[in-house]
């Protein structure tokens, strides 16, 4: 936020204009036709964990979000990425608490961590859990949920490839004229640390 208006009847908050849209858009929506290099992804993959490392270590009391996924995280000109949207946020105190209760469940349907949907309790853990979702869509282009024939999330997969080896099915077709052994190695071990934490937080 740059600032805000309060000019009695008029109330309204100040943002820097985001000229690029969501990262969701260049990912699948109207922004498809120009290709996000591997570096670009790698920045904005970055950058958005800067932003959630922010709210959970650097506000105090620190912030759950709540509601990471693609159309949350927002890219200017310089294709830089920031983090938005913040009505569901929550205050968590890592002194006190071990987990926040809520009365009910909120956030994007493919993003939700499992003990969210079963408990409805939640931690900075909820918040890495969506990124990791986030961080597959980046590599993949793929959605969250794919429907091919039956609903599968992105998790399952990414996984499935995986386990044969297949690298190059699981990478976004739009980049495969940037690959190289270094670039795979990068990418494989991102999708085995991502695949990792979903694993900690139960099936898929």
């Amino acid at each position: 936020m740059i600032g805000y208006c309060n000019d009695r009847e008029h109330l309204a908050l100040v943002y820097e204009y985001m000229s690029e849209g969501a990262l969701h858009e260049h990912l699948r929506g109207r922004h498809y036709d120009t290709t996000l290099t591997w570096a670009q992804r790698l920045r904005i993959a970055q950058e958005s964990a800067q932003g959630l490392e922010y709210l959970h270590k650097g506000c105090n009391p620190p912030l759950i979000h709540r509601d990471v996924k693609t159309s949350n995280i927002l890219l200017n000109a310089n294709l830089e990425a920031k983090i938005a949207d913040f009505g569901l946020l929550k205050a968590f105190n890592y002194d006190d608490d071990t987990h926040v209760s809520t009365a009910r469940l909120v956030g994007t349907h493919g993003y939700i961590a499992p003990e969210y949907l079963t408990t409805l309790q939640v931690t900075n853990k909820t918040d890495v859990y969506s990124f990791g979702v986030v961080l597959l869509e980046i590599v993949t282009g793929q959605p969250r949920i794919l429907n091919n024939p039956e609903p599968s999330s992105i998790t399952k997969w990414v996984q499935e490839r995986l386990s044969q080896g297949n690298i190059e099915g699981v990478v976004d077709a739009r980049m495969h004229g940037e690959h190289d052994i270094n670039t795979c190695g990068k990418q494989r071990a991102l999708l085995s640390s991502v695949l990792s934490i979903h694993r900690r937080n139960g099936p898929q």
